[in-house]
């Protein structure tokens, strides 16, 4: 199984022709399959904090740190009362952040066994979750059709929208510029102003609910997943950030599809300084993107476990 940048990912065993539902196991970046202590079906959320750990929440809303070579849980952590719904690390502080269906937010010290600072504000189970480029600002989303930004060093709330029927699927923070791209239950995608939050464009409204959003390193492109089913829906779209417009969609997938992320430019996989984004489904398999030009893409598929589909992100860091 090739891996990715040399990076973990979780994967899915293949027998014959057949994807069987499997043990999931972890390939290291040496190519070595290893089979961990937690079972698939007990994790809600995955996360690569860096090279040798990582972080997972377990259905009870205990968020957890562990070897990525050994899984020697390193930290674990407990005080949400209710599952966790998404996982961010904050590369400059050092910090993880976790959203769940108890509507709070969060901070854990990797140095510390207690709870940080607690984000409390939201109604309803908090959907989205990220933090800027520089970790002192984390912005998140709501079913409760809010949108807030928060100051990570106090946890207070600087600045929050609600938009009717806004149910927030994700988000992402721009790595180049002072936007938010957000999807929605209401199938449209959003790119807020992180300055003033508030919205600066709809690039579009989909036939199906928009569930899960990533954008390029330099900014100027983001790509959405589309929920469906036999095909109907299940697409992956590119859009251009810089212009605000759709680029192209594309039909792959069987089932909904639920992440995705563009990989590094210039890595061991990509071989070259091209656009390649990979996106995952509920029909269990993985697809590579590679971008020669806008409208032109070749794929290549990987079996996976659903797990995977949480640690996408983590590619890009």
């Amino acid at each position: 199984m090739q891996h990715l940048n040399g990076l973990s990912k979780f994967v899915r065993k293949k027998t014959s022709s057949v994807f069987q539902r499997s043990e999931a196991c972890l390939v290291n970046k040496d190519n070595h399959v290893l089979l961990p202590e937690i079972q698939p079906k007990q994790v809600s959320c995955l996360c690569l904090a860096d090279h040798s750990t990582f972080l997972y929440s377990e259905s009870d809303g205990i968020v957890l740190l562990a070897n990525t070579d050994s899984f020697e849980v390193l930290k674990r952590w407990s005080f949400h009362t209710l599952e966790v719904t998404k996982l961010v690390y904050g590369h400059v502080i050092q910090h993880a952040f976790s959203a769940s269906r108890d509507k709070s937010v969060i901070v854990w010290r990797i140095d510390q066994d207690g709870k940080g600072q607690v984000f409390i504000g939201h109604q309803l189970v908090v959907t989205g979750l990220t933090v800027s480029p520089d970790n002192q600002l984390l912005c998140t989303g709501s079913r409760d059709n809010t949108v807030r930004i928060w100051d990570v060093s106090t946890s207070q709330c600087i600045c929050c929208n609600q938009s009717s029927r806004n149910l927030v699927t994700d988000m992402r923070w721009a790595p180049e510029n002072n936007f938010v791209i957000q999807t929605s239950e209401d199938k449209s995608v959003r790119m807020w102003d992180s300055r003033t939050l508030e919205v600066c464009s709809i690039l579009g409204k989909k036939m199906h609910i928009q569930s899960s959003c990533a954008i390029s390193s330099d900014s100027n492109f983001c790509v959405t997943t589309s929920a469906g089913f036999s095909s109907e829906g299940c697409e992956v779209t590119l859009w251009d950030l810089r212009e605000r417009r759709l680029v192209e969609e594309f039909r792959e997938h069987e089932q909904a599809v639920m992440a995705s992320t563009f990989l590094p430019l210039k890595t061991e996989l990509t071989k070259s300084s091209q656009y390649h984004f990979v996106s995952g489904s509920k029909d269990g398999m993985i697809c590579l993107w590679n971008k020669d030009k806008i409208g032109t893409f070749e794929k290549n598929s990987y079996v996976c476990s659903l797990n995977m589909l949480y640690v996408f992100d983590s590619f890009n860091k």
